[in-house]
């Protein structure tokens, strides 16, 4: 789904109405949405946290100097986690649970 995808399937309601996530149609729950990140603003803040920690943390012995490294912060626990070729996306981020669901929002009635 697109941006403009999702803004267009809103409009159609109150811009009052909170807006909630269900997830899991075969055992669901409702979700409170925490907010949305871009891929690239997730990685870069990633990026930003372990480099900040690197700097101030001491040299690691156990490191072999032919270790990957992770491209966005550096960290070899992290070269396979920070896929830079991945697409440009937006993430809607899961908040806290409220609630079971009904398998009915999958089918378009509560």
């Amino acid at each position: 789904m697109k941006v403009s995808e999702l803004k267009e399937l809103l409009e159609q309601y109150d811009e009052d109405l909170d807006v909630k996530m269900a997830c899991q149609p075969n055992y669901p729950f409702e979700y409170a949405i925490d907010g949305v990140i871009s891929r690239s603003e997730a990685l870069g803040q990633i990026g930003h946290e372990f480099n900040a920690i690197r700097q101030t943390d001491p040299p690691d012995e156990n490191l072999d100097s032919e270790d990957p490294l992770c491209k966005v912060c550096g960290d070899p626990e992290f070269a396979d986690a920070h896929d830079d070729t991945e697409a440009e996306c937006v993430f809607i981020l899961e908040g806290y649970q409220e609630r079971y669901g009904s398998k009915r929002l999958w089918n378009g009635g509560y």
